[in-house]
């Protein structure tokens, strides 16, 4: 992991300029301070006049550096560069990032696991909404991941099923014959193809042609729910206001496979509770 930082901090230099923000994500904690003190090495080294990433002077530092209690994020602050992880307290997370917000330091260095739903946030924290015309996301990775990161970045997520891996229960549940359990699964397929049917998906002629309309194969490009692409096709209307398309968009039924993240409860919360969303 260390490897990686020269790289990282070369993909900073050559795409965070004039004073860009940058956030880079690391797998554990222990290497968010590993990564913060070594970029803030090769920092110095190539400016010794100036820290690199510290956007404003050390005088109007000093008031939020005195209130960091972490003694290492006190030291890379002063250098532009800042770290989160859920070990620090709750005033120095808010500091680093009220900095980071207001452009007073470039560099932000935050831990996290990463799975598929968080390479996409990654890469949507690239830009600033209303700010930025475009960003740019680098993904750093061993060599046999390359392909794969590639591979999931350029082309739709494939749709998997997991039938094969309970197939044997499934078919022992059934304890019958061979004729139920072909009536069953029949039975299966024809209520399934009703739905897919019935929400403007498919097009069902002479009980067995089937043929895709422009909703099912909308959803199959873009990875949606067959039932997300019906409440959206009979919700929406030319007269749909703002708040009417994110009810619709809040509707989607791939939220529910978002898990709430530790600490995200009460940011929930006071979303929730805030005038902004009441529109």
């Amino acid at each position: 992991m260390q490897a990686m930082t020269k790289p990282t901090y070369t993909a900073i230099v050559q795409h965070a300029k004039n004073g860009k923000p940058a956030i880079v994500f690391v797998p554990t904690t222990k290497h968010t301070r590993l990564t913060a003190v070594d970029l803030m090495s090769y920092s110095s080294v190539d400016n010794e006049e100036k820290p690199m990433f510290l956007l404003q002077s050390v005088e109007e530092m000093e008031p939020f550096v005195s209130r960091i209690k972490e003694p290492m994020l006190n030291k890379t602050i002063q250098f532009g560069v800042g770290y989160l992880h859920e070990g620090l307290t709750s005033t120095d997370q808010a500091i680093v990032k009220t900095l980071f917000e207001t452009g007073w330091i470039q560099f932000e260095n935050a831990h996290t696991d990463y799975s598929v739903t968080d390479l996409l946030q990654m890469m949507g924290d690239a830009t600033w909404p209303l700010v930025d015309n475009c960003g740019k996301c680098v993904i750093l990775c061993h060599a046999p991941r390359k392909d794969y990161y590639r591979k999931f970045l350029d082309e739709a997520f494939p749709v998997e099923s997991h039938l094969d891996h309970y197939l044997h229960d499934n078919i022992n549940a059934e304890g019958v014959s061979h004729r139920h359990l072909s009536d069953h699964l029949s039975e299966l397929v024809e209520i399934t193809l009703s739905d897919l049917e019935a929400s403007k998906c498919v097009a069902i002629e002479d009980d067995y042609l089937l043929s895709p309309l422009n909703l099912g194969m909308i959803a199959s490009y873009y990875y949606i729910s067959c039932t997300t692409i019906e409440s959206f096709s009979s919700s929406l209307t030319y007269k749909t206001k703002l708040k009417g398309l994110l009810e619709i968009l809040a509707s989607a039924s791939e939220y529910e496979l978002l898990p709430i993240r530790p600490g995200e409860e009460e940011l929930i919360r006071k979303v929730n509770q805030s005038p902004a969303v009441l529109l």
